[in-house]
């Protein structure tokens, strides 16, 4: 019955049980894809029974100590046809700082979904088409106190792409949503005030894009660096290097979405409250994909050139927390696209990315910003499985400086060590160094220390150690 020294500064129920219990489960289910109505199911229950359980019991899979709430989730998923889905789900969400009384769940959580291209002007050069959709979202929120009942969401889009041989893509989209409520509980828990019994809204939006991309093929000389850099590492003696694709691709788009008053309806979620938007955002992208071939007797065998998908090549995150000693995520395999002989992966990229916001230079709607976002900017090396790094950072291009940055890198090597550190700035915010060391110490035992420091308050805010045997 005892805390154990745990902080519970903070907390609303800060009481444990005698007999504590938390778990997981993880479930997904999929009918056979000859079904004639492919359906699937899945699950991702995480329950604990006191709000201290997670700050006491370190176990990542059932939730992460600094969580705010557990939150568990079932969603049944059908397709009737090629152009119709529907689903249905519930959310719950268990309190582990605030008053559960007041937290909402969603159950339950249903949707339907059409859409279907259509050809009015014919299979034409410039691929151009019109596809029509509509999603019917409906939910039912509910809680012990406060505003409650159920929302209905109609979304119907029109969506228009066409592009001009391989010199560029675009694309126009048109929405139109209207979202209405039907209030069981109208009391606000915070302004005591009363809610309409049926608020509704009406707000469209605009969003076009277009994009191009340029791109050159080197094969490269025996002897070269990069090929020499791919191939260190026992697990990367398999593939060899043989030439590398540099690609440019440069991007623009702009949204737009009309000032529309929204504070008489409840606040769900983010769909609750669509700000105004009439921003131009623009960038530019480049980077480096190697084409591999296998080193055995049909290495020299020439294959077609793949394109891989870039948002499908992960490098080590600079923004989520690292997860438990020894679990290093898109490290083993990470960015390599299987293939019957060789694979492609991405080496390195550098992306910018800046928005004009044509509202906050009109309107002057906040005299402490202007109507230039922050530059952004990645830079991401990954020559083989056994290092990744990757840099994010945001310049104010205002006031001057760095607003924000985190940097990354992992490390493996041939026995299994890994090593990995992350240091993290927000202006005014964080700045926290992470560290991660894992040692092979024999066949069957490792040892693992995991540390976050904060220059902040100039302590560890964090430190693990863990001894595995396997």
């Amino acid at each position: 019955g005892d805390l154990r020294g745990t902080v519970t500064t903070g907390i609303y129920d800060p009481t444990i049980d005698e007999n504590r219990l938390g778990g997981y489960l993880r479930q997904g289910w999929r009918s056979d894809a000859s079904a004639p109505m492919p359906m699937s199911l899945y699950s991702d229950i995480h329950l604990v029974s006191d709000n201290l359980f997670l700050r006491e019991m370190d176990d990542g899979d059932i939730g992460d100590m600094q969580s705010r709430y557990t939150t568990s989730t079932m969603l049944f998923r059908a397709t009737p046809t090629e152009w119709l889905s529907a689903e249905a789900g519930a959310e719950y969400n268990q309190a582990l700082l605030t008053d559960q009384a007041l937290v909402l769940q969603r159950l339950p959580a249903a949707s339907l979904t059409a859409s279907r291209s259509l050809h009015p002007f014919g299979f034409n050069p410039l691929g151009l088409k019109v596809v029509p959709s509509l999603r019917l979202t409906g939910a039912e929120f509910s809680r012990d106190e406060g505003y409650d009942g159920s929302r209905l969401d109609v979304n119907p889009g029109l969506r228009v792409p066409f592009h001009y041989q391989n010199y560029f893509n675009s694309e126009a989209n048109l929405g139109f949503r209207n979202t209405s409520y039907n209030m069981d509980d109208r009391s606000d828990p915070q302004t005591h005030a009363l809610l309409e019994e049926s608020p509704s809204r009406d707000i469209w939006n605009l969003d076009y894009s277009l994009g191009t991309a340029l791109e050159r093929v080197y094969e490269l000389p025996e002897g070269n660096v990069l090929t020499y850099l791919s191939g260190l590492g026992a697990s990367n003696q398999n593939e060899k290097l043989v030439r590398v694709r540099h690609n440019i691709e440069p991007t623009l788009r702009y949204y737009y979405v009309p000032p529309k008053e929204q504070g008489d309806l409840p606040l769900y979620d983010s769909l609750d409250r669509i700000r105004a938007r009439n921003v131009m955002v623009y960038g530019v992208r480049t980077s480096l994909d190697g084409r591999f071939l296998p080193t055995g007797p049909q290495g020299g065998r020439e294959l077609g050139e793949l394109t891989p998908r870039l948002e499908d090549l992960p490098l080590l995150s600079g923004s989520d927390a690292f997860p438990d000693l020894g679990d290093v995520p898109g490290a083993a395999g990470s960015g390599i696209f299987s293939m019957r002989k060789g694979s492609v992966s991405e080496l390195t990229y550098l992306g910018l990315k800046q928005a004009y916001d044509f509202r906050e230079a009109n309107l002057n709607l906040d005299p402490q910003r202007g109507p230039l976002s922050d530059l952004g900017a990645e830079l991401g090396v990954s020559p083989s499985d056994s290092f990744a790094m990757r840099l994010e950072t945001n310049y104010d291009t205002r006031g001057g400086g760095f607003s924000s940055w985190a940097v990354g890198n992992s490390f493996y090597d041939d026995r299994g060590d890994a090593m990995r550190g992350r240091f993290t700035f927000v202006d005014n915010s964080i700045s926290q160094v992470e560290g991660n060391l894992e040692v092979v110490l024999s066949s069957r035992l490792s040892a693992g220390y995991y540390g976050r420091w904060d220059e902040r308050v100039n302590e560890f805010i964090e430190n693990r150690g863990a001894l595995r045997l396997a």
